[in-house]
């Protein structure tokens, strides 16, 4: 079963995260749009092992 939660905050230095992806061996996040079942959101996005959607 899949479940979408929303979390609202604020990412001020990219970099930062970049940086944190590279230290936790996860993809490079991506700047774009993302399809979340029958919705579609914006952002910077990281793809986590064995999830089907990015965090966005």
């Amino acid at each position: 079963m899949s479940h979408i939660v929303q979390i609202q905050t604020e990412v001020r230095d990219p970099i930062a995260v970049i940086a944190a992806c590279l230290r936790l061996n996860l993809p490079q996040p991506l700047q774009g749009k993302f399809q979340l079942f029958s919705i579609e959101v914006a952002g910077l996005g990281v793809q986590l092992p064995s999830w089907r959607y990015p965090v966005v």
